[in-house]
Formats: structure tokens, C-alpha cells, sequence
């Protein structure tokens, strides 16, 4: 083949020769640079030639090769409009994009190019994806947001695929400030029966939760993550029947700690002492030596005016729990009968009774698991008797 074509002027040469001499150096020799030299002749001399199957395909080899993403984006660009079967067509339109938009930084270009595809294919996922991708990049977010959601309803329900697009999606909205978008996402990964983190979801919709002061949504938050610790439905479980299941099942530590901070939204931020104090309660049922619920019913009581509801309220939830869980008649009918003096002493005025009874309660509870906690309670209970019945 060289020795016909070296006989001829260049301008003569047959271009199907050169391309199969190019095609020759390039598939049995492999040498790309003398490939290119023989098929990029051939090309100039026939419009047919270059627009060729045969030919595209070794020059697309050749310029991937060397790195000439001009050139490649040029032999992308005639195989599109050659092709007639839709998907490979649409396959090179995205590599196309792609090209002019990480080798040629023409961007305007890419996204022209693909809205142009999906102006026709709106359905097609690689090609939103790549368009979302150049809308991040480039910060212009609103568009890239839109594009995601269109994302969003093309895949498939508790999809891993689903899951990975909605984290992004929750991280891209969270970065820009777009609050309420990102927690209809989280939303949405928690619907997720597979290939989702829950906890994870679930500390991150919190932490927006707690940076706006949003504490109603954060308690149904702190609801569905303690039935996720119980193993319960929270969608049919009550935070009172969750409470409830304590004494049918061991609670973990991390059920404790979502208790906890259940029981601290509620004081702390809503002001609701009653029920904080049944969650507070029950904390100490599950251990009395618990300094930081101590610390709380502590800070409560030396707040509250009127704390003899409250000191009552935690007095028998930890009686009864003392007599479900261990029963000493001794201990539990000296804490009923010391309440009931209570009330004798604070009607009398009785100071020096209610002394005495403190005395004897306290040898009580000495050696018992809640000495730490009823030694608040009855010192409130005795500063308080004290300030009434002082002059």
C-alpha cells in the first residue's frame, strides 16, 4: 500500500487507501502518531472518508490517546450527527458535554449541548446528572437544585441509588442556606427502607433543628429516633408507651441519651416541667446515681415555687418503680408513710415532727440504690417545711 501511494501526488492518493494504511498502524502496529498522519489525510481529501464509521472510531482511539480533546470533541461531534441509533447517539452527545465542559472549559457550550439532548430525552439520568454537576461547579445553584429534583422522581423507591442522590441533594441545599428544601430531602431518606443510615439522617435533620430553635420538630425527631432504639413503630407508639416499655425491656445507653435530651427539650426549651419530670423520673429509675437528672431536679425544685406537685410526682414515680422492679415493704411503706406526715406536718406547722421524720427517712434509704436522689427530695421537702413555718 505505501509503495502505491508513494507514486502518487499527495493530492491523488485514494483517501481509502490512507485510511487503511492509518487504520493498519494503529490497530497492528500501534503507533498513533503515523495512524494520524494517514487518516487525518484522508480525511482532508474525502468529506465521505471523514464522516466514515471505520474512520471516527480510529481517530477516537488516536486523539483519547494523545490527549487532543479539540480534535475528539470534533470527531464526538460528527458521530452524532451520523448515528441513527438513539442510544449511541445520546451517548456521545453527554461525551461531547463532558469534553467541552472538563478539556475546553467551554461551559455555556456543555450545557447547550445537553439541554439540547434533553430537550428531547428529558428522562435521561446521565445527562442530568453531568448537567447538575457543571451547575454546582459553576454556583448556580438554583438551577443545579432544579435539575437534581428532576433526579429525584426518575429513581427507583429504597434504591441505593436513590439514597446516595437524596444525600447529596440534603448536603448541596444544607451548604446553601435552603433550609426548609433540605429537610423535605431528609424526610424523604427516612421513608428509605434500605441503604440509608437512619441515625445519621437523623442527627443531621436535628442539627438543623436545633440552630433554628425549632424544638417542637426536634421533639418528633427525638420520638422517631427513641422507637428506632426501641425497636417500636413510631408512627403507633406514644413517647408515654415508649416510656412505659421500660419495665418490659432493658433500655441501651443510646436510648438513654435520646431520653435525655427528650426531657431536656421539654425543661429547657418548652418549659414543660410535668412531663420533663416524668422523663427525668424514669431516667433515675434506670439509675438513681445519674448526676446530671440529680442535677436538673435539683435545679427545678430550687426554681419552682410551688414544688410539692413536682417532688410528689418524682417521689412515687420512683416508688412504684422500687416496688415493681425490687419490692422491700419496709422501705416503700416508710416512704408512703413519710409522705403522708409530710402533709400532717405541713398542716400543723409542725417543724420539729417533719425533722424527725426526715431523720428516720433517711436511715431508710441509706443503703438503697436511690439514697442519692431522695436525699434531694427530702432536703427540698426540709427547706421548704423550714421557710414556711419560720416567723
Amino acid at each position: 500500500l505505501l509503495r502505491v501511494i508513494d507514486q502518487m501526488p499527495e493530492s491523488e492518493q485514494p483517501p481509502r487507501v490512507l485510511q487503511e494504511i492509518g487504520c493498519i498502524y494503529l490497530y497492528d502496529e500501534h503507533d498513533v502518531n503515523t495512524a494520524q498522519k494517514y487518516l487525518e489525510r484522508a480525511c482532508k481529501l474525502s468529506h465521505e472518508v471523514a464522516h466514515g464509521e471505520q474512520t471516527l472510531n480510529a481517530l477516537e482511539l488516536i486523539y483519547q490517546s494523545l490527549k487532543r480533546y479539540r480534535e475528539l470533541a470534533e470527531v464526538y461531534q460528527k458521530k452524532c450527527e451520523i448515528l441513527t441509533i438513539a442510544e449511541e447517539k445520546r451517548k456521545y452527545e453527554i461525551r461531547l458535554a463532558q469534553i467541552r465542559y472538563e478539556h475546553l472549559k467551554e461551559t455555556e457550550l456543555a450545557i447547550h449541548t445537553l439541554k439540547r439532548m434533553l430537550a428531547h430525552y428529558p428522562a435521561n439520568e446521565s445527562a442530568l446528572q453531568l448537567l447538575a454537576q457543571i451547575y454546582i461547579e459553576t454556583h448556580q445553584i438554583d438551577d443545579a437544585v432544579e435539575t437534581l429534583e428532576q433526579i429525584t422522581g426518575l429513581l427507583k423507591p429504597n434504591s441505593k441509588a436513590l439514597a446516595q442522590h437524596l444525600l447529596r441533594l440534603s448536603g448541596i441545599y444544607m451548604e446553601h442556606d435552603k433550609r426548609d428544601a433540605a429537610k423535605r430531602t431528609l424526610r424523604m431518606m427516612l421513608r428509605q427502607r434500605e441503604h440509608i443510615d437512619k441515625l445519621a439522617v437523623l442527627e443531621q435533620y436535628k442539627g438543623i433543628c436545633r440552630a433554628h430553635d425549632e424544638w417542637h420538630e426536634l421533639l418528633s425527631l427525638l420520638h422517631e429516633e427513641l422507637a428506632f432504639h426501641l425497636q417500636l413503630n413510631p408512627e403507633t407508639t406514644c413517647i408515654e408507651s415508649m416510656l412505659a416499655s421500660y419495665h418490659s425491656k432493658p433500655m441501651s445507653g443510646h436510648a438513654v441519651h435520646t431520653l435525655r435530651e427528650y426531657a431536656d427539650v421539654l425543661f429547657y426549651k418548652l418549659h414543660d416541667i410535668e412531663k420533663s419530670l416524668d422523663i427525668y423520673g424514669l431516667l433515675l429509675c434506670i439509675n438513681p446515681d445519674d448526676e446530671y437528672c440529680i442535677n436538673v431536679l435539683t435545679e427545678i425544685l430550687e426554681q419552682t415555687l410551688e414544688p410539692y406537685p413536682w417532688i410528689e410526682k418524682v417521689w412515687h414515680l420512683v416508688l412504684d418503680d422500687s416496688e415493681s422492679k425490687n419490692p422491700d415493704p419496709v422501705f416503700c411503706t416508710a416512704l408512703s408513710q413519710a409522705w403522708h406526715a409530710l402533709g400532717e406536718t405541713r398542716e400543723k406547722g409542725e417543724v420539729e415532727v417533719w425533722q424527725h421524720q426526715v431523720e428516720d427517712i433517711q436511715k431508710q434509704v441509706k443503703e438503697t440504690r436511690y439514697a442519692k436522689l431522695f436525699a434531694v427530695l427530702l432536703n427540698s421537702l426540709e427547706s421548704r417545711t423550714s421557710l414556711q413555718n419560720s416567723p
